[in-house]
């Protein structure tokens, strides 16, 4: 629903000379053979609503537009309100026409039925309907009639008017493309002016373009951030109560969301209400059913986000990929459905099975476990062996899950027996079957392309005819669409650390589209630009969480002070056993101007109390519970604990991951 109420090729309004100071008259005729009796209104957005009597047929009106042109209705009542209503049973008017008015003086002369109508002097309405003619000859090209006219009538208002209405058409780049071209004196003008701001920022958040981020609260008055959805696919989603198309679209997004909400969509709603409608919103939350997290500012399009997305019309939304990228725009009904389908069509077919062979002349009893890690979590089943065979099955996350199967009594304690065979192997979507005997270990896997590929990688290893790391970093240049080449990757740059992250950011640039779909693969590289982002010399990434009476705490309040944030966790022993040390430092250094902000990776948030309580820490505490997906630790790159940075008065990081001697020392340095 638009503000504005110019609609696609009847809101187009001309540019004329401003030297005229935008000034009009208007001299109207209704051609009849009585003397017709009533009033003739003039309305329209930028000028001034005026009324005459009609005499011998004739009216006349003037004044002057706050634009050069506009779009204005001269309507004729020929009665009282109360009368037509009476005569008619219709409050409507007798008649109306519709046209773009220019500087200048206008002759209208009209035949019965009112609307029907001859106007001269308005050069907007003749170069309109000039342009309405060229349209209808060639309707399939619209948009090229129109481009070609704003780039050959830089200086005209119709060039303005006509952007503004097909803009979502063009694309934003191309839209500001189009501005840009525009006469620099149309452009004084504060109605083009504004909608250059608009394309400014519509520009920022383009497909491919890294999605603004922003903290608005919910309706407790809690702060959510959007950065806190990195690492998964996130509908923004722009709307209001008032909005009818807004609304009727409602049940789409809410299909879309109970669809593909376990799979790893989310939507946040964003709201145009106002203050003063603040319970309407809440009413339409509810009568909607709308389950998702809804936030607002309550400031309408001048809102922080409608501003930031250059939202000027709802519905509008943005939908952003796991590593903060806008990969789409304003999808509604079928394109939304699709969209979605298409996005997680790789989700849906992730089904797996393992179908398991034990070769021996005994038949084997008991009981095979599957034991393997899917994108963090941590899964477990069993089988009981049935003729030498067992079988498992179930649905991944990741492009392929490293399993893990033991054979087990578990009648037996660990030193009488329990253990009879193990096997590692990766598996992938599909069925991978094993043939193995008693033991296991000697199985012979098919089917699996990744396991394959483990495989060709291990007898790389063992003829050490390349230093490992090169190796790796060849098979992922030559392979980059193998599961195991993220792998590699991942475990070269978190678990042994031993590439840097320009090393770690240029062989992620080799994966495939494909792999990079994956939610793993997309968090690993918001790691990386954490990493690239919070170092010594630049600016602290901003953020926002809450703290442990659910008050938000901004980065920003700390600006002007020296602030030490600590990331740590009630179950990291190495932070435990630093937490001493940094109290210390905080007694020492609190008065010369130390503040501490400690973020907790924690996901149980009773133990995150109790460790706060048992280390006696005094500073504040934050954490949105959500260990290492946590939206701060992927901004600064966490993916080890503890982790620190001090920043300083000015909101520049001066140092990193300093504990014990050099946390004094730097201290010592910096608050003299």
């Amino acid at each position: 629903m638009k503000r504005a109420f110019i609609a696609v090729l009847t809101g187009w309004l001309p540019f004329f000379s401003f030297g005229q100071a935008n000034q009009f008259v208007i001299d109207g005729r209704i051609e009849s053979d009585s003397l017709l009796p009533g009033k003739i209104y003039l309305i329209g957005k930028g000028v001034t609503r005026d009324s005459c009597e009609l005499k011998d047929n004739t009216y006349h009106l003037s004044g002057t537009m706050q634009h050069p042109g506009a779009m204005v209705f001269v309507t004729w009542c020929d009665a009282p309100m109360e009368e037509r209503i009476k005569r008619t049973g219709s409050a409507a008017e007798t008649g109306s026409i519709q046209f773009f008015l220019g500087p200048g003086h206008i002759h209208i002369v009209h035949k019965k039925p009112f609307e029907t109508k001859e106007i001269t002097g308005s050069q907007p309405e003749t170069d309109f309907q000039e342009l309405r003619k060229e349209i209808a000859g060639d309707k399939k090209n619209i948009d090229g009639i129109i481009k070609k006219y704003i780039v050959t009538h830089p200086d005209s208002w119709l060039s303005f008017a006509m952007l503004k209405d097909r803009m979502k058409f063009f694309g934003p780049e191309t839209s500001d493309s189009l501005y840009r071209g525009l006469g620099d004196q149309l452009k004084k003008d504060n109605e083009v002016a504004g909608l250059g701001e608009q394309l400014s920022h519509a520009v920022t958040t383009a497909v491919g373009k890294d999605a603004p981020d922003f903290t608005l609260n919910d309706p407790a008055g809690h702060a959510v951030s959007l950065s806190s959805y990195r690492g998964k696919y996130v509908l923004v989603d722009f709307w209001a109560s008032w909005c009818k198309p807004c609304r009727e679209e409602n049940p789409t997004v809410k299909g879309v969301y109970g669809k593909y909400h376990e799979r790893g969509l989310e939507v946040l709603g964003v709201s145009m209400d106002l203050s003063t409608s603040r319970q309407a919103w809440l009413d339409a939350i509810r009568s909607d059913g709308l389950s998702w997290v809804q936030v607002s500012d309550l400031k309408g399009f001048d809102g922080t986000a409608a501003v930031s997305y250059g939202v000027h019309a709802i519905p509008a939304n943005f939908l952003v990929d796991p590593s903060g990228k806008i990969i789409a725009t304003n999808l509604r009904g079928y394109e939304l459905e699709k969209r979605m389908d298409d996005l997680f069509k790789q989700a849906l077919s992730q089904h797996f099975e393992i179908d398991g062979k034990i070769v021996g002349d005994t038949v084997s009893a008991g009981k095979i476990y599957l034991a393997y890690d899917d994108n963090g979590k941590e899964m477990r089943d069993s089988s009981v062996i049935v003729d030498n065979t067992y079988h498992f099955e179930g649905d991944m996350a990741d492009g392929a899950i490293q399993a893990n199967l033991t054979r087990e009594d578990r009648s037996k304690g660990n030193r009488d027996g329990r253990f009879m065979g193990f096997l590692q192997f990766y598996t992938v979507p599909g069925k991978v079957t094993v043939s193995s005997t008693g033991k296991l270990s000697d199985g012979k896997v098919s089917g699996s392309p990744v396991q394959q590929d483990a495989d060709f990688v291990a007898k790389q290893r063992r003829s050490r005819q390349k230093p490992e790391k090169e190796m790796e970093a060849d098979f992922i240049k030559t392979h980059p669409g193998s599961w195991l080449s993220f792998i590699l990757l991942e475990q070269r740059r978190i678990r042994m650390a031993d590439i840097s992250v320009d090393e770690a950011d240029t062989l992620y640039a080799k994966l495939s589209p494909e792999l990079k779909k994956y939610k793993r693969v997309a968090a690993f590289k918001a790691l990386i630009d954490g990493s690239r982002a919070a170092v010594v010399g630049k600016a602290a990434p901003a953020f926002t969480q809450m703290d442990m009476n659910g008050k938000p705490v901004k980065l920003s309040d700390y600006k002007g002070k020296y602030v030490f944030v600590d990331f740590w966790a009630s179950w990291c022993h190495p932070c435990r056993a630093e937490n001493p040390n940094v109290t210390a430092a905080y007694h020492k250094y609190k008065d010369k101007g130390l503040n501490i902000l400690s973020v907790s990776l924690d996901g149980d948030r009773t133990h995150w109390l109790e460790a706060v309580a048992q280390d006696k820490l005094e500073w504040t505490q934050v954490s949105n519970l959500k260990a290492f997906d946590d939206e701060v630790a992927v901004k600064y790159g966490i993916h080890a604990i503890p982790s620190n940075f001090l920043i300083d008065p000015n909101g520049i990081i001066v140092g990193m991951n300093l504990r014990g001697e050099q946390l004094e020392e730097k201290l010592g340095e910096v608050l003299k």
